[in-house]
């Protein structure tokens, strides 16, 4: 009986462990989603990684394999960028346009400093939320557009300029 026991507690782990290698192989992003939003942003694979907060091998992994299995809060922030992709095509009006949402990704993988410049005069109404603008990647971006709408709900306009060096010129005027 223990025999019977033992052989059915290995055959039920050797089970296990071939359902989890398979569902880690499996693709959960598909490689051409990757490299759409690569070339919809115009992003290089570094500011690629920057723009998730992985490494440059695995974006590389990403641009021939897609995202495979469950890494954490890559799929969501895939997903999240491609709603905000989505939205500002279908509704610029409504939402931010695309063109926007490009320069907005741009400045938050670049230098999100920038995008803090741009909103630092808004200070009173959104306080300590601007130190968000600390940190690279998809996170400012999102944080960016909801502020833009709110701001602009409130009747109070965002102008991002047009040219990013007039900013740095500013930002690290010595």
């Amino acid at each position: 009986m223990l025999t019977t026991v033992t052989e059915f507690i290995i055959m039920h782990v050797r089970y296990s462990l071939r359902g989890l290698k398979q569902m880690k192989s499996k693709v959960t992003v598909r490689a051409e989603i990757i490299k759409n939003i690569q070339r919809d942003f115009d992003l290089d694979n570094a500011e690629l990684a920057a723009l998730f907060g992985v490494s440059l091998r695995t974006v590389q992994s990403w641009l021939q394999e897609g995202i495979c299995g469950e890494r954490g809060n890559s799929v969501a922030m895939v997903n999240l960028l491609l709603i905000m992709k989505r939205l500002s095509e279908n509704d610029p009006d409504g939402f931010v346009p695309f063109d926007l949402l490009k320069k907005i990704v741009k400045n938050a993988v670049s230098d999100p400093k920038l995008i803090y410049y741009t909103l630092r005069e808004h200070r009173d109404v959104l306080g300590p939320a601007l130190g968000i603008f600390d940190h690279q990647g998809i996170i400012p971006a999102l944080a960016t557009v909801m502020y833009s709408l709110y701001l602009n709900g409130k009747g109070k306009s965002v102008v991002f300029e047009e040219d990013p060096e007039t900013y740095k010129k500013m930002l690290y005027a010595v």
